[in-house]
């Protein structure tokens, strides 16, 4: 699907929608607690309906009532013969679900898209084969048969934090302690803590202590009704669209959050940016930015429309340890370079970082690009198209499904002209 985004001046209020990361984590949670859960304010994307599916394969019994999802969880000592689950392209539906799918089935069979099979799980694969387990990985499907057990795991903490938050949701459930040692560097650590937050809502207790989390078996989850809070991610779009473009309103924002991406406000403020905090909300102006670097070690999410905001620098902006953004729904760094090269932008691009220097004048003409089925490529697009000379073309705007399928509408909302 195009969607072709017209220079446009925006200025109101956005309700940000809830948080993927906290449904995804509440969903596993309330599955398996042996009870009756209720998410509230939820907003469905394609990535939830993934982890709902899934967890309706093992057992649970999910019932959405509007903007409400009810669960009664499964029994986490029930024992299934074989069972395949599609993640489709949720990330996180795969590698929070392999541990807990293994545990209760005796075979499992895990397919999705082409580029989500070809993601790393080799932090899995070790775990497994290490111990005796089978585990059988190519690009079409993973085969994984046998229970992981309680021991010492330790975890490279530069893949991905959701295999330490798919070990985390099973291990208290195991029948003796264990030790998750993330070797460093540990990046999005703050993920990390947000499972730890949600698992404690639900019963669950762990223990920290520098890289190492100490998770005592015998647990059990307790039932819980969950109010889903704004999700961070998203909402950076909209803080960076108002940077560039004209003042916004943010709403659903919770200033207290564990998510990561709440980095986003500090950064706009480094850059110059003036931001006014309220209780719910905060309001982003329209500001000249300043150069920086940045680390996105922690926040890697942020990236793409990272990118777009360097174009308005005094200078340039740089962005550090990015390194994994190459193996996310798309190569985003490649992926943001050719697309911002297109309307002239200076683009460096190495190992681990990527700089994006001042573009003193944008082309004046229609653009095309491409959106490389990739949500945030596409969001981050449309922002830049609100503020260049003529419409942009995206293609593929239809990957905005996996995390916000309403964005286009919400977009609208506040005065931004899409056809």
């Amino acid at each position: 699907m195009q969607v072709k985004v017209f220079p446009s001046k925006v200025f109101g209020t956005i309700k940000v929608p809830a948080s993927k990361s906290v449904v995804h984590r509440a969903l596993i949670a309330s599955a398996l607690s042996n009870g009756y859960n209720e998410i509230d304010d939820v907003d469905f994307n394609e990535d939830i309906f993934a982890t709902i599916n899934g967890l309706e394969k093992l057992g649970a019994k999910i019932l959405i009532k509007g903007s409400t999802i009810c669960i009664n969880g499964f029994d986490v000592n029930q024992n299934i013969d074989k069972v395949e689950i599609d993640a489709n392209e949720s990330g996180s539906t795969l590698r929070f679900l392999i541990p807990i799918a293994t545990s209760v089935a005796q075979e499992v069979k895990f397919v999705g898209s082409q580029r989500l099979m070809e993601r790393p799980l080799n932090v899995y694969k070790d775990l497994y084969l290490e111990q005796g387990l089978m585990f059988a990985d190519n690009k079409c499907r993973k085969i994984i048969k046998g229970k992981l057990k309680p021991k010492t795991y330790q975890v490279q903490g530069n893949v991905s934090s959701q295999f330490i938050s798919g070990l985390m949701f099973l291990l208290p459930l195991l029948k003796a302690d264990s030790i998750i040692e993330v070797i460093k560097p540990f990046e999005s650590k703050p993920y990390v803590y947000l499972t730890i937050s949600i698992l404690e809502k639900y019963g669950i207790k762990i223990k920290t202590s520098n890289n190492k989390f100490y998770i005592k078996g015998n647990q059990k989850y307790q039932p819980y009704n969950l109010k889903a809070e704004g999700d961070l991610s998203q909402a950076a779009f909209f803080a960076v669209l108002a940077a560039i473009n004209n003042d916004l309103v943010l709403e659903n924002i919770n200033l207290d959050s564990v998510q990561g991406d709440l980095e986003i406000f500090n950064i706009l403020q480094k850059l110059n940016v003036r931001v006014e905090f309220k209780a719910n909300s905060v309001k982003v102006f329209k500001s000249k930015l300043k150069s920086a670097s940045i680390d996105l070690a922690n926040m890697p999410d942020l990236g793409p429309i990272l990118c777009v905001l360097g174009l308005f620098s005094d200078d340039y902006l740089r962005l550090d340890n990015v390194r994994r953004l190459r193996i996310k729904e798309s190569d985003r760094l490649l992926t943001m370079k050719n697309q911002l090269e297109k309307i002239g932008a200076k683009v460096i691009l190495e190992e681990n970082s990527i700089t994006v220097y001042k573009l003193e004048d944008f082309i004046d003409k229609e653009i095309e690009v491409d959106g490389s089925n990739d949500h945030r490529i596409v969001m981050a697009m449309a922002v830049l198209a609100t503020v260049l000379k003529k419409p942009l073309i995206i293609n593929g705007a239809l990957a905005v499904n996996k995390s916000y399928p309403n964005f286009f509408k919400d977009l609208n909302s506040i005065w931004v002209k899409t056809k």
